[in-house]
Protein backbone atom coordinates (compact mmCIF):
# COMPACT_ATOMS: atom_id res chain seq x y z
CA UNK A 1 0.00 0.00 0.00
CA UNK A 2 1.57 3.59 -1.14
CA UNK A 3 0.59 6.33 0.65
CA UNK A 4 1.04 9.98 -0.61
CA UNK A 5 1.16 13.38 1.17
CA UNK A 6 -2.43 13.70 1.33
CA UNK A 7 -3.32 10.49 3.25
CA UNK A 8 -0.66 11.21 5.33
CA UNK A 9 -1.79 14.72 6.76
CA UNK A 10 -5.01 13.45 6.53
CA UNK A 11 -3.94 10.24 9.07
CA UNK A 12 -2.42 12.72 11.21
CA UNK A 13 -5.49 15.09 11.46
CA UNK A 14 -7.61 12.36 12.21
CA UNK A 15 -4.78 11.16 14.89
CA UNK A 16 -4.69 14.57 16.26
CA UNK A 17 -8.43 14.75 16.49
CA UNK A 18 -9.40 11.75 17.83
CA UNK A 19 -6.32 12.44 20.26
CA UNK A 20 -8.04 15.49 21.54
CA UNK A 21 -11.70 14.52 21.82
CA UNK A 22 -10.50 11.47 23.67
CA UNK A 23 -8.63 13.82 26.13
CA UNK A 24 -11.71 16.27 26.50
CA UNK A 25 -13.55 13.74 26.79
CA UNK A 26 -11.44 12.08 29.74
CA UNK A 27 -9.25 14.78 30.79
CA UNK A 28 -10.95 18.38 30.34
CA UNK A 29 -8.60 19.65 33.16
CA UNK A 30 -5.63 18.81 32.15
CA UNK A 31 -6.12 19.82 28.47
CA UNK A 32 -7.32 22.96 29.45
CA UNK A 33 -3.83 23.09 31.53
CA UNK A 34 -1.65 21.90 27.87
CA UNK A 35 -3.08 24.36 26.04
CA UNK A 36 -2.64 27.17 27.84
CA UNK A 37 1.27 26.38 28.34
CA UNK A 38 1.67 26.06 24.92
CA UNK A 39 -0.36 28.96 23.58
CA UNK A 40 1.44 30.97 26.55
CA UNK A 41 4.89 29.50 25.95
CA UNK A 42 7.49 32.57 25.09
CA UNK A 43 8.39 31.36 22.43
CA UNK A 44 5.76 30.01 20.38
CA UNK A 45 5.75 33.24 17.82
CA UNK A 46 9.81 32.48 17.09
CA UNK A 47 8.72 29.30 16.53
CA UNK A 48 6.24 29.97 14.01
CA UNK A 49 8.46 32.39 12.18
CA UNK A 50 11.25 29.75 12.04
CA UNK A 51 9.02 27.44 10.94
CA UNK A 52 7.62 29.53 8.20
CA UNK A 53 10.67 30.86 7.07
CA UNK A 54 12.53 27.44 7.29
CA UNK A 55 9.76 26.13 5.43
CA UNK A 56 9.61 28.76 2.45
CA UNK A 57 13.61 29.29 1.52
CA UNK A 58 14.14 25.58 1.36
CA UNK A 59 11.04 25.52 -1.12
CA UNK A 60 12.77 28.29 -2.69
CA UNK A 61 16.02 26.48 -2.80
CA UNK A 62 14.26 23.39 -4.76
CA UNK A 63 12.91 25.07 -6.92
CA UNK A 64 15.70 26.70 -8.00
CA UNK A 65 17.36 23.36 -9.51
CA UNK A 66 13.39 22.75 -10.82
CA UNK A 67 13.40 21.70 -14.78
CA UNK A 68 9.81 21.55 -15.05
CA UNK A 69 8.81 23.76 -18.55
CA UNK A 70 6.08 26.14 -17.87
CA UNK A 71 4.55 28.12 -20.88
CA UNK A 72 4.91 31.57 -19.92
CA UNK A 73 7.82 33.77 -19.36
CA UNK A 74 6.66 35.47 -16.39
CA UNK A 75 5.63 32.25 -14.57
CA UNK A 76 9.62 30.92 -15.35
CA UNK A 77 11.30 33.75 -13.94
CA UNK A 78 9.56 35.12 -11.26
CA UNK A 79 7.29 32.41 -9.83
CA UNK A 80 10.32 30.80 -8.13
CA UNK A 81 11.21 34.57 -6.48
CA UNK A 82 7.76 35.84 -5.77
CA UNK A 83 6.42 32.56 -4.15
CA UNK A 84 8.62 32.87 -1.16
CA UNK A 85 8.58 36.89 -0.96
CA UNK A 86 4.81 36.79 -0.23
CA UNK A 87 4.19 33.37 1.66
CA UNK A 88 7.24 34.11 4.47
CA UNK A 89 5.20 37.51 5.55
CA UNK A 90 2.00 35.73 4.55
CA UNK A 91 2.04 32.67 6.80
CA UNK A 92 4.04 34.12 9.52
CA UNK A 93 1.59 36.98 10.37
CA UNK A 94 -1.41 34.58 9.54
CA UNK A 95 -0.15 32.09 12.54
CA UNK A 96 1.05 34.47 14.63
CA UNK A 97 -1.84 37.21 14.62
CA UNK A 98 -4.02 34.12 14.97
CA UNK A 99 -1.96 32.94 18.14
CA UNK A 100 -2.64 36.12 19.81
CA UNK A 101 -6.77 36.43 19.05
CA UNK A 102 -6.52 32.64 20.17
CA UNK A 103 -4.75 33.42 23.21
CA UNK A 104 -6.67 36.06 24.21
CA UNK A 105 -10.05 34.30 23.59
CA UNK A 106 -8.87 30.97 25.25
CA UNK A 107 -7.64 33.17 28.58
CA UNK A 108 -10.73 35.10 28.45
CA UNK A 109 -13.25 32.80 27.99
CA UNK A 110 -12.22 28.97 28.33
CA UNK A 111 -9.58 30.37 31.30
CA UNK A 112 -11.61 32.90 32.40
CA UNK A 113 -8.57 35.01 33.25
CA UNK A 114 -8.97 38.42 32.56
CA UNK A 115 -10.32 40.61 29.92
CA UNK A 116 -8.71 40.87 26.72
CA UNK A 117 -11.53 42.16 24.41
CA UNK A 118 -13.65 44.70 26.84
CA UNK A 119 -16.34 45.51 24.09
CA UNK A 120 -16.67 42.14 22.82
CA UNK A 121 -20.01 39.73 23.47
CA UNK A 122 -20.52 36.06 24.44
CA UNK A 123 -21.51 35.39 20.68
CA UNK A 124 -18.28 37.60 19.26
CA UNK A 125 -15.51 36.10 21.40
CA UNK A 126 -16.78 32.51 20.36
CA UNK A 127 -16.55 33.42 17.01
CA UNK A 128 -13.27 35.21 17.28
CA UNK A 129 -11.90 32.08 18.67
CA UNK A 130 -13.47 29.74 16.24
CA UNK A 131 -11.86 32.16 13.42
CA UNK A 132 -8.45 32.63 14.93
CA UNK A 133 -7.97 29.11 15.90
CA UNK A 134 -9.26 28.00 11.93
CA UNK A 135 -6.81 30.30 10.74
CA UNK A 136 -4.05 29.16 12.87
CA UNK A 137 -4.75 25.50 12.13
CA UNK A 138 -5.02 26.48 8.30
CA UNK A 139 -1.03 28.24 8.53
CA UNK A 140 -0.04 25.89 9.89
CA UNK A 141 -1.45 22.92 7.53
CA UNK A 142 0.15 24.99 4.70
CA UNK A 143 3.36 25.49 6.57
CA UNK A 144 3.61 21.55 6.84
CA UNK A 145 1.86 20.67 3.35
CA UNK A 146 4.44 23.20 1.83
CA UNK A 147 7.26 20.98 3.86
CA UNK A 148 5.89 17.63 2.67
CA UNK A 149 5.79 19.26 -1.40
CA UNK A 150 9.18 19.99 -1.00
CA UNK A 151 10.59 16.97 0.54
CA UNK A 152 9.09 14.38 -2.24
CA UNK A 153 9.83 17.15 -5.01
CA UNK A 154 13.41 16.97 -3.74
CA UNK A 155 13.23 13.14 -2.81
CA UNK A 156 11.79 12.39 -6.14
CA UNK A 157 14.33 13.67 -8.38
CA UNK A 158 17.91 13.64 -8.38
CA UNK A 159 19.54 16.97 -7.21
CA UNK A 160 21.83 18.61 -9.87
CA UNK A 161 24.16 21.65 -9.20
CA UNK A 162 23.67 24.57 -11.12
CA UNK A 163 26.06 25.57 -13.55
Amino acid sequence: MSFNNRTIIFICIFIVILTLCTACVFNTDDLVEYVYKIITWPHANKILWIAVITTFATQFIVNLFDKKKHDLFIWKIFKKFTEPLYSIPTFGIAATTSLALFKGFYLQVIMDKGKYFNELETVDLWSLGIVSGFLLFYSLYSIVTALLQTASKFTSREVKAAP
